[in-house]
């Protein structure tokens, strides 16, 4: 399984209904990747539906670039939602791993 790469670009490579299925269940598994570029591929609605699948449980994937993928305009909708979400997670998560190490190695006898 990847452990080190953040994003993968596979605009413009023709890809076809089973590289896209691949992809959905990558998506399904992969927990590192944070953006993927499928642009100027033409999937098909088929493809959507499954990518948005993929996605359900994936809580780290920030962006997802689908312009000219003939995805359908649901699926897209969704997954867009779905990536807002996962950004404000990312947002809070480094608020609180902020505050979390601002908190270090601070003493607090000055307070009693």
């Amino acid at each position: 399984m990847n452990q080190s790469l953040r994003e993968l670009n596979l605009s413009s490579n023709n890809l076809s209904e089973p590289t896209g299925n691949k992809l959905a269940e990558i998506l399904n598994r992969n927990r590192i990747l944070l953006k993927i570029d499928i642009s100027a591929n033409r999937l098909g609605g088929d493809i959507g539906k499954s990518l948005q699948e993929g996605l359900q449980d994936n809580n780290t994937l920030l962006y997802f670039d689908l312009r000219m993928t003939e995805c359908g305009q649901e699926s897209e909708y969704i997954i867009n939602q779905k990536l807002k979400a996962n950004r404000e997670q990312d947002r809070l998560r480094r608020i609180q791993d902020k505050n979390s190490q601002d908190t270090k190695g601070r003493t607090y006898s000055h307070l009693f």
